[in-house]
């Protein structure tokens, strides 16, 4: 199975990484509503991890994880939520 992170450079900001992350679960979300938020964050930060980005050196799944749902729920919170 290909890495779905596969298409960003190594060198990928956080922002960046997040980002994908945020628009694969989109992705996975459309494909079967049933998913979970917090599986999926957790298996996308295992993949993220894998595909060996340089600014997540160091950090645990769980770390990567907990940092990549943040993003995502502040993303989709100023979406609900526009000021």
């Amino acid at each position: 199975m290909q890495n779905p992170f596969g298409t960003l450079s190594r060198n990928a900001s956080r922002q960046e990484i997040y980002g994908m992350a945020g628009r694969l679960l989109a992705q996975r979300k459309a494909e079967n509503r049933y998913s979970d938020f917090n599986t999926e964050i957790w298996y996308l930060a295992g993949d993220a991890l894998e595909r060996g980005f340089a600014p997540l050196t160091g950090m645990t799944k769980d770390q990567v994880a907990q940092e990549m749902g943040n993003s995502i729920s502040r993303y989709l919170e100023r979406q609900r939520n526009p000021r």
